[in-house]
């Protein structure tokens, strides 16, 4: 008997095989519209849904359950789930019915009639509690309404442990791969029915070592790939149909143990979708593992390089689907949360994308850009660094650094305000606005009856409490007018403080404050040596802001002495002194130039033409140092403790340098060379962008205002 098999994704997710947009879209309380991103469908802990559609305009999502299984059809009805289509309609709740196998270890096939076939596997009768045995067994489903029938046994094999992989139609033959755990150890077995899953036969048997699910495609001409985990990704080939097989080779992907998803591509071609492996403990929680995609036009033998389809920060893509036609591809995967498997809600995700642009390089560099980056992929690499901020562990919070993390978040709604297309579904830029405004918030709420902040350490740097009130006027355009008359007492408080304590210098300098006690006004621990950091932040930054809300001369007097000041230290050949002896190191020059660079930009936008011509007049030898001291990789700086983290800030001030000051070819290429490290994913090792430690915390804070800016293509505040 001849079949035909519209779709198959294991048991996760099946879409037709004509991949026509209209069919294949499914939103799930989403109102995004021209996203590639395809939807998010929240279900229960590792509950598998298939998703198929049977013809146009019908489209069916199938769960199966522990004791039930769901079947939704859309026909354009309401449906108290809020899941919808591309056309925007909602569905309406299709038949429940209960079954009596756990369908989480199970595989699912439908043909094109709508009947379907469940290949599960169950506890064998007999088997004691303390030795199980498993075997495979398959149900059929009476037609696109009908019953379940009962199970009949695929073998009589049986194993301690059965995985399967995903069944595959190939001409008028099922095949179905199975990785067996028995008591002689591990085998992969082929099974192929040529009856539409009446009889199966055990075709062939390879020697095998890993509990992982294989994938198995017609690779053209008559061959057949198998692709399985061991370690990395490995794959063997048959000309035969299936009987014998070439030795397993590796294909030099690195890949996780959480399903792979192998398909046709067309002309002989084929398509492989796999999860990063685990995350590295050398890498700072949470989780960063992507959904990945290659091609090979050569029957498995090459592969392109990989790229992600999807990352989320804090979930894991698991159990990948896959499906293509000429124009389009189609991938599906369950996004898992790891720190609780047994009772976290998982959301099953499916993308849509032109094969086009997923076979063509990732944009990352891009000549028409200004700084030779694509804004887009700077989008994307925001994107990504602000959900791994927001999805962070519980720990200790440093001020300062909290204050940057924010200020990227006050950038993201307006960089992706005419891009909300290029946004991930799970990204939605206004919360992240949100999240800034509340922080300020707090921050004005948290301030101590004299007028500081703890620092979330054992000192108070007036350096550290300038940097988290810049959030202040970096804010200040999404901000009601009550809160900027909250954030301004909070300012005034601490300027007022200041002065008391003496750390407002007559040189217009600030003092570093009380280094080694996290109580302010200990007079035994206060440094009122002159500090450029601390002068830059809280004098000039702060100051400017003040004198803009308030109009008090003072305010602008004081800011242009800070400002003065600082310019005054720029040498001759354009570098800064080291900072002054703190604890028990001086500070590096490059480290001083990364916050005292922030000052200089907002003395340009909140003070006007007087600082601007102040600025012009110096700023260029000291630009010139910069570029000079530029690393062949794009870096900055000489080794010193954390300057790593903090240099990337110098990216935006060339950004504003360029725009505002001078147009440079020389700082455009410094620019790009500088911010490629940071957009670039495959730069990020190197980068360490995602290592842990405090330092490299500050540089991720450091790096979303860089991003920022990279992504509009102007300074970000």
């Amino acid at each position: 008997m001849v079949r035909i098999v519209l779709s198959f994704l294991g048991w996760l997710v099946a879409c037709s095989a004509a991949l026509a947009a209209e069919r294949v879209l499914w939103v799930a309380n989403s109102e995004t519209t021209g996203s590639s991103e395809i939807g998010g469908l929240a279900g229960t802990t590792r509950a598998p849904w298939l998703l198929t559609t049977l013809q146009p305009g019908r489209t069916v999502l199938t769960s199966l359950r522990w004791s039930e299984a769901v079947q939704t059809q859309s026909r354009g009805h309401s449906s108290a789930s809020g899941a919808t289509h591309s056309s925007g309609k909602t569905h309406s709740p299709g038949e429940t019915e209960l079954l009596s196998w756990d369908p989480r270890a199970s595989r699912l096939l439908r043909f094109a009639d709508g009947e379907m076939l469940v290949f599960s596997v169950e506890t064998l009768e007999g088997s004691s509690s303390g030795d199980s045995l498993f075997g495979i067994f398959l149900r059929r489903s009476a037609g696109p309404e009908g019953r379940w029938g009962g199970p009949t046994r695929l073998t009589p094999r049986a194993g301690r442990t059965v995985v399967l992989g995903a069944p595959v139609l190939r001409a008028e033959q099922l095949l179905l791969p199975v990785v067996w755990e028995e008591s002689g150890g591990i085998t992969l077995a082929l099974y192929g029915s040529d009856d539409s899953g009446v009889r199966w036969n055990e075709i062939a048997t390879l020697p095998w070592s890993y509990l992982a699910a294989p994938a198995l495609a017609e690779s053209g001409e008559g061959r057949l790939l198998l692709v399985a985990h061991r370690g990395e990704l490995v794959a063997c080939d048959s000309g035969d149909g299936g009987r014998t097989w070439s030795a397993w080779r590796g294909l030099g992907l690195a890949a996780g143990a959480t399903g792979i998803a192998l398909a046709p591509a067309g002309a002989g071609a084929l398509a492989l979708t796999w999860t990063d492996p685990p995350a590295d403990p050398a890498q700072a929680p949470p989780v960063l593992q992507a959904l990945r995609l290659s091609f090979s036009t050569d029957g498995g033998r090459t592969w392109t390089p990989p790229r992600a389809l999807l990352l989320r920060p804090g979930t894991i893509p698991v159990t990948p689907a896959l499906l293509l036609d000429r124009e389009r591809l189609v991938a599906a995967c369950v996004e898992r949360v790891p720190t609780d498997w047994s009772t976290t809600a998982d959301r099953v995700v499916c993308l849509g994308m032109e094969r086009r642009e997923l076979q063509a390089p990732l944009p990352i560099a891009s000549s028409r850009a200004r700084y030779g980056i694509a804004p887009a992929a700077a989008r994307s690499t925001l994107a990504v660094l602000c959900g791994h901020t927001l999805a962070r562990p519980l720990g200790q919070r440093r001020l300062f650094v909290e204050a940057y993390f924010m200020r990227a978040f006050a950038a993201v709604p307006e960089v992706f305000a005419s891009h909300a297309g290029e946004a991930p579904e799970w990204f939605d830029p206004r919360t992240y606005g949100e999240r800034a405004l509340a922080f300020a918030d707090s921050l004005a709420a948290q301030q101590d009856g004299v007028g500081y902040w703890s620092t979330g350490y054992g000192a108070v740097y007036i350096a550290d409490i300038g940097a988290a009130l810049g959030l202040f006027p970096a804010l200040e355009s999404q901000a009601s007018e009550e809160q900027l008359r909250l954030w301004e007492a909070a300012s005034r408080r601490f300027v007022t403080a200041l002065e008391e304590d003496g750390m407002i210098l007559p040189s217009g300098a600030i003092g570093v404050g009380w280094p080694g006690s996290a109580i302010p006004r200990v007079e035994l621990r206060a440094s009122r040596v002159p500090y450029l950091v601390s002068t830059a932040l809280a004098g000039i930054e702060l100051h400017a802001w003040l004198a803009r809300r308030s109009g008090n001369k003072s305010d602008r007097e004081r800011a242009f002495r800070a400002l003065e000041w600082t310019l005054a230290q720029v040498r001759e050949d354009g570098s800064l002194p080291p900072g002054p002896q703190v604890v028990d190191r001086r500070e590096s020059p490059f480290i001083g130039a990364a916050y005292v660079q922030e000052g200089w930009m907002a003395a340009e936008r909140l003070l006007g033409r007087e600082a601007r011509s102040r600025l012009r007049a110096v700023l260029p030898r000291h630009v010139t140092w910069l570029l000079r001291q530029q690393q062949p990789d794009g870096s900055w700086g000489s080794g010193a403790d954390g300057e790593f983290a903090r240099t990337p800030a110098s990216i935006n001030f060339l950004v504003w340098y360029d725009q505002r000051v001078e147009s440079r070819p020389e700082v455009r290429e410094a620019i790009r060379r500088a911010g490629l490290r940071l957009v670039d994913p495959q730069q990020w090792p190197a980068t360490e962008l995602f290592a842990p430690g405090k330092h490299h915390e500050v540089l991720r804070a450091h790096a979303g205002r860089v991003l920022a800016a990279l992504a509009r293509e102007g300074p970000a505040w």
